[in-house]
């Protein structure tokens, strides 16, 4: 026997405020062009980062469509998809980008994990019931395709992480290190939610909220030769880096949401000043 799979991880879900669009008014959008709103609104570039950020200072590079690096993590991210549990859509070809985010460090016990990820991005469409009308409405998925864990801290419990991660020095050892003794699955989901009257609604316009989904399990293969230096039960391990894990989901996805929020208030104006302003120029145009 090589050894035990430690299995953790864990899910956490975070609803905004409640945002109520009346028709009547003419400098938001109205429930007609609503649905176009939102698309363009979580199609934009800012809106996206500020999800995958998760409200820290990220750094976030897209990886080129042209070549094979991006059709390999394309065959990567369908092989990710259909072999886990993910409710995921399966990706476009040439149309759902791929980045990489290197994130602040997730503290365990003494260890600092920084998690660079390479990361599949879709923006899809889902029916939901919204104004008193069906309506398509924008989804943003991220699914976690690889990643490459570095620990900071303590040289004892880095090489530790290293031995069981890769199997020894990251940097000689990870292309030979068995896909088998560890694998990893993360999903961002980020949609519109429709509020009824009877959420504790009163009013009669279009009533909904932003809702972030984020679930990361982890799973690697524990040494046999290493078990003299666990500190701790198999069980009370998976306890502690699984709470460290929604911790960290948690931690993150508060200050992303409020971001996100404020971002989209901030676009409402913006489109706004653009209506009011085409609005009363349109009659010296035409003359």
């Amino acid at each position: 026997k090589k050894g035990f799979f430690l299995r953790f991880g864990g899910k956490y879900s975070y609803k905004s405020q409640i945002f109520s669009y009346p028709s009547s008014s003419p400098s938001i959008p109205s429930d007609t062009v609503l649905n176009d709103f939102l698309f363009n609104f979580f199609s934009e570039e800012k809106s996206q980062h500020i999800l995958l950020s998760g409200g820290t200072n990220s750094t976030i590079q897209k990886v080129s469509m042209e070549g094979s690096e991006y059709d390999e993590l394309l065959r990567k991210w369908n092989e990710k998809i259909s072999s886990s549990s993910l409710e995921a859509k399966m990706p476009e070809p040439h149309v759902d980008p791929v980045v990489v985010v290197t994130p602040p460090g997730i503290d365990i016990l003494t260890v600092s994990i920084i998690p660079t990820t390479t990361i599949g991005t879709k923006l899809t469409e889902v029916d939901s019931s919204i104004g008193g009308q069906l309506r398509k409405l924008p989804e943003f998925q991220a699914t976690l395709i690889e990643d490459e864990p570095m620990a900071q801290g303590p040289k004892f419990f880095v090489w530790l992480f290293n031995k069981i991660v890769y199997g020894g020095n990251p940097d000689e050892i990870v292309q030979h290190h068995s896909s088998n003794d560890r694998n990893e699955t993360a999903l961002l989901r980020f949609y519109v939610e429709p509020v009824t009257q009877e959420d504790g609604v009163n009013s009669d316009g279009i009533n909904f909220a932003f809702v972030a989904e984020s679930s990361m399990w982890l799973e690697f293969l524990f040494p046999k030769l290493l078990l003299r230096f666990f500190p701790m039960k198999k069980e009370k391990a998976e306890e502690l880096c699984s709470g460290a894990i929604v911790k960290a989901l948690e931690k993150n996805m508060k200050p992303a949401m409020e971001e996100f929020c404020k971002e989209y208030m901030h676009y409402i104006q913006s489109k706004s000043h653009f209506t009011r302003y085409l609005f009363s120029t349109l009659p010296n145009i035409l003359t």
